[in-house]
């Protein structure tokens, strides 16, 4: 069975003076690998999309709507291209007969959208914060599932990782790769420069936040790393945290023992609060200096109307209503590549179906394994394999 997708064309953004369009830069047919540096802490850090757009929102509503501008996103309900494959198909869903359910296309619900929040990496390019979310705009929710960077993903480049998707600045190629993983296409992305982080937080005058005592014995956070001009020494506790502070808590992992996936911890439970305190707090916000701020850093497929509707909408929402996941895999999982072990996240297929069914799907019929296009460990036989048949490289690459 396949489904409804509805992958935004770039050329739908008419907001120019007010967001910014991401430059296409690398074809999806290249096989040019976009190689993270060996030795170097990557710059983590978390995208702050709901938080921005429900700020723009009242900083901005009155002009909008003077204008006009405030309206809901189109979806383009495009049938998702077949697993494995780079291109679209705009013809009708076709029935397949041998299965009783399937009597009729899978419809798309009106009232949800999908996106990816990414959190670029300043030293390679990759992309070290990766979301992907559903805003139900009838039962106002949010649900959002981080992907670990290090997912193994079916590209034709030898590092097959999740965070390699957006090398280069292609856009493109990461909502067709993180489509594969779905099952579906996203209706939009956003990217967030690490800059807005700290200048979000000190916009709004800090976040008072828990902060975990990785280290043990009170010692809390502790990491120096001159190549990114990075200082991280915080106690634990609960404080008032500056921006420079805070994106120190969202970058932190060495002091984990699960490393990145301790760090998606710290992070989604950092912007669970931040979002709620500023939700509780906005009448106290320099709504001006977030707008300014959304403006100059943020990459998105939304117009400023189209922005504008959501933080409209997300503004109706209790903070509690935002929920995070993680995606299901084996986290410790490894690759023998050119004579040594890289790591990796391989995806557990039936956990992440269920995951996508009850949390993310935007169809009133289940994604099914079919849909998807995993490159991942089979539990029975230890191989890797593709659960769509087709291998973007070499099919005995991991075997």
């Amino acid at each position: 069975m396949k489904l409804f997708g509805s992958h935004k064309d770039a050329k739908h953004l008419t907001g120019k003076q007010y967001v910014r369009q991401a430059e296409d830069t690398t074809s999806e047919e290249s096989d040019a690998q976009p190689q993270p540096q060996e030795g170097k802490k990557r710059k983590g850090w978390i995208a702050f999309f709901i938080i921005l757009a429900v700020l723009l929102a009242l900083g901005a509503g009155g002009y909008a709507v003077m204008k006009g501008y405030i309206r809901p996103p189109e979806i383009n309900p495009n049938i998702n291209p077949d697993p494995g494959d780079t291109g679209n198909n705009d013809q009708p869903n076709p029935v397949d007969p041998a299965d009783p359910d399937d009597d009729a296309p899978a419809g798309r619900y009106d009232h949800k959208y999908t996106f990816l929040l990414l959190g670029c990496d300043a030293v390679s390019g990759n992309t070290d914060t990766i979301m992907v979310g559903t805003f139900d705009a009838q039962k106002y929710t949010v649900d959002i599932v981080s992907i670990p960077r290090d997912t193994m993903v079916n590209v034709s480049w030898t590092t097959k990782k999740a965070n390699t998707l957006y090398g280069n600045d292609n856009v493109e190629r990461a909502m067709s790769g993180f489509s594969d993983l779905l099952g579906y296409n996203l209706d939009f992305y956003v990217v967030v420069n690490l800059e807005a982080f700290v200048q979000m937080v000190d916009a709004v005058g800090g976040i008072t936040y828990d902060v975990p005592d990785v280290e043990g014995g009170g010692r809390g956070m502790n990491y120096d790393d001159p190549y990114q001009d990075l200082s991280i020494h915080l106690k634990p506790g609960t404080q008032l945290l500056t921006g420079k502070q805070a994106i120190g808590v969202v970058r932190y992992r060495k002091g984990y023992t699960n490393a990145d996936i301790g760090r998606i911890g710290t992070q989604q439970d950092f912007l669970r609060t931040a979002a709620s305190q500023i939700i509780a707090n906005k009448n106290s916000i320099k709504l001006k200096d977030i707008v300014t701020i959304f403006l100059k850093y943020v990459k998105t497929d939304l117009d400023y109307g189209e922005c504008m509707w959501f933080a409209k909408e997300l503004f109706k929402m209790d903070a509690e209503n935002i929920t995070f996941h993680t995606l299901p895999g084996k986290y410790d999982d490894a690759v023998s590549q050119s004579g040594k072990y890289v790591s990796y996240v391989t995806i557990y297929v039936n956990e992440w179906l269920e995951m996508i069914n009850t949390y993310l799907n935007p169809f009133d019929k289940d994604i099914q394994e079919s849909n998807l296009n995993i490159l991942t460990r089979n539990p029975s036989t230890g191989k890797i394999y593709s659960t769509s048949g087709k291998y973007a490289g070499s099919a005995s690459w991991g075997n």
